[in-house]
């Protein structure tokens, strides 16, 4: 609890900043998630080499070099949390983040029932400062035969090909797995997927 704290009062000082620097400047300063998609990882390595203290905060793999830092906000993504109580813990920070910002909900193969997904959503916006959620499956797409299956597999479960290439959100959009770094990748294993209830 103490590190949320400190992350929101540094949070709340840069929104304060921005503030007094678009009062200053007569044109509009805001914070944003940025989406960073090589940065976590990049950070992450150059830290490393020249901080090895690092280590304690640096996430993933080491040994294979899929380390990368949680981004923004966000809380670490191998955190097991209820969706809803991660919503509301990282809503804190979106009133502050004016130029946009989003949590999360990584699915893997689960499809939710329509009903509970609803329901979802309006506690979401019920009961949280929460700006933006995104609701995060994923996908097998088989090179061979063109099938796509949801979660993650190493072999089709139609043809059987194992020339296969997986498909979910790298940050705001969908990619092919194949296309991330390897700090991404890290952060892939890592995710923790939950159901929507």
């Amino acid at each position: 609890e103490k590190a949320r704290e400190l992350a929101r009062s540094i949070v709340k000082f840069m929104d304060l900043k921005c503030q007094e620097l678009s009062e200053r400047c007569g044109f509009k300063v805001v914070l944003e998630q940025t989406p960073a998609e090589s940065t976590s990882y990049r950070f992450a390595k150059l830290d490393l080499k020249s901080f090895p203290e690092a280590a304690y905060i640096v996430r993933g793999n080491r040994s294979t070099g899929e380390i990368y830092y949680t981004n923004s906000t966000h809380i670490p993504y191998d955190v097991p949390m209820d969706p809803i109580d991660k919503v509301i813990e990282e809503g804190r920070f979106h009133p502050m983040i004016k130029a946009g910002a989003i949590t999360h909900i990584w699915m893997g193969e689960r499809r939710p029932d329509e009903r509970a997904l609803a329901s979802f959503v309006r506690k979401v916006f019920s009961h949280s400062d929460n700006a933006q959620v995104a609701f995060s499956p994923e996908f097998t797409i088989c090179n061979a035969c063109g099938r796509v299956t949801r979660g993650l597999l190493d072999v089709c479960n139609s043809c059987g090909s194992s020339d296969v290439d997986g498909i979910t959100r790298i940050t705001g959009y969908y990619t092919r797995i194949s296309s991330w770094n390897a700090g991404k990748r890290g952060e892939l294993k890592d995710r923790f997927r939950v159901a929507v209830h």
